[in-house]
């Protein structure tokens, strides 16, 4: 279930980097603010409806909001700097750099942070995914 649930992930991310490029090709910058709000709220209501919580959970331990402030400056940092890529060339690049270097960096924060278990082959899949992006940039 978690490598179905990774590919959905995958594949919804990568259909809304191509209707952002659309998006702000056609309006701008302002569409970089349209997506973000309408994520927020989606996201938002969804979660809450598929994940029932307790207002009171999200002030319980500290330790999680700073992590949840972490993220949310992270993927502020992210989507400003996406939209800045796509704005000043062509989407192939950002949209291709943006996944793998997100991925690869999830990856390793997740093995060095969160200590979860590593092997040769999850070093090779990792290897070989940054290999496979130099190629695509190089030539």
């Amino acid at each position: 279930m978690n490598i179905i649930l990774a590919i959905i992930a995958g594949l919804g991310f990568g259909v809304a980097m191509y209707f952002r490029k659309m998006s702000v090709s056609r309006i701008g910058m302002a569409g970089v603010i349209f997506e973000t709000v309408i994520e927020a709220i989606l996201s938002v209501v969804l979660i809450f409806i598929l994940f029932p919580f307790q207002i009171t959970d999200l002030f319980s331990k500290q330790l999680g909001i700073i992590y949840g402030i972490a993220a949310g400056i992270g993927a502020t940092v992210g989507v400003i700097a996406f939209f800045l890529a796509v704005r000043f060339g062509p989407a192939l690049i950002p949209s291709v750099i943006t996944p793998v270097l997100s991925a690869t960096t999830a990856s390793l924060l997740a093995l060095i942070l969160l200590k979860e278990p590593i092997n040769v082959i999850k070093i090779l899949g990792l290897i070989t995914t940054l290999a496979g992006l130099y190629i695509f940039l190089r030539f």
